[in-house]
C-alpha cells in the first residue's frame, strides 16, 4: 500500500528514483534505508537512465516492514494516513 501511494504514476514503481532524494517505491531516504539495514547507497539510483536493480523487491519489502517495527507509520508522512 506504501508503495502504491508514494509512486503514484511511475511506470515501474519497485525501482522508482525520481531524481526527489527518495528512492524505491517504498520512497526511501538514505538515511532510514540504513538505519533499517539497507545495502549500500551506490546501489541506489540509476545507471544512464535505467533503474538499478541490485535489491530484489522482497529485500525492499524487508527493509520496509523493518523500517515500519523502527518507526510506524509516521516514516511515510504523505501517506501514512491511508494505511
Amino acid at each position: 500500500m506504501v508503495r502504491n501511494c508514494e509512486a503514484r504514476g511511475i511506470r515501474n514503481p519497485w525501482y522508482a528514483n525520481t531524481g526527489n532524494h527518495f528512492y524505491f517505491g517504498i520512497q526511501f531516504t538514505r538515511s532510514t534505508w540504513h538505519g533499517s539495514g539497507g545495502g549500500p547507497v551506490r546501489e541506489m539510483g540509476d545507471r544512464n537512465g535505467k533503474p538499478m536493480r541490485s535489491y530484489s523487491i522482497t529485500y525492499i519489502k524487508h527493509i520496509a516492514e523493518r523500517t515500519l517495527k523502527l518507526q510506524g507509520f509516521s516514516a511515510w508522512p504523505n501517506c501514512y494516513m491511508y494505511l
